[in-house]
């Protein structure tokens, strides 16, 4: 049943003609936390991060591996996926100026959140400064309450 549910994004991407991605985070976690039984019993699965070589090859449904554990991570690819199967290259969490500039317009149009300049800039420094994703979705969800709450006639 496993190789069936690991090799499903590739047999999916196969028989709709349609690109996949497949993201696995914390990859490294797989060795470590997985048990094959309930109660905990048993060593957890070490191996299972292996199962994914195949996914690691397929072209039309590619992975995605990422961990914040860098240095575990480069062991269980290593030890269990084929070398030059995976590119590794490092993501900066922290956003460029521009890159900011259009996270958080771009945030602000799918969420369909109102955005003057001066609250962009004020966004903008703030999101360079931390996960930006987390704090524009912070950010919203206390817009929307605030809203909420002052249509409700409150303070």
């Amino acid at each position: 049943m496993w190789q069936t549910a690991c090799s499903a994004p590739h047999r999916f991407a196969s028989f709709f003609n349609q690109r996949f991605v497949v993201i696995l985070d914390e990859f490294q976690n797989l060795t470590q936390y997985v048990y094959p039984d309930p109660l905990y019993q048993a060593r957890p699965h070490e191996t299972l991060a292996g199962t994914y070589h195949s996914l690691a090859e397929s072209k039309i449904a590619p992975m995605l591996v990422t961990g914040s554990y860098v240095g575990w991570l480069m062991r269980v690819i290593a030890k269990h996926l084929q070398a030059g199967q995976l590119e590794h290259f490092h993501l900066s969490p922290y956003l460029t100026p521009d890159e900011g500039l259009q996270a958080v317009f771009k945030y602000a149009e799918v969420s369909q959140q109102p955005l003057t300049n001066e609250t962009a800039a004020q966004l903008i420094e703030r999101v360079m400064l931390c996960r930006p994703l987390l704090y524009l979705l912070c950010h919203q969800e206390s817009t929307r309450w605030e809203r909420l709450n002052h249509d409700r006639g409150g303070n």
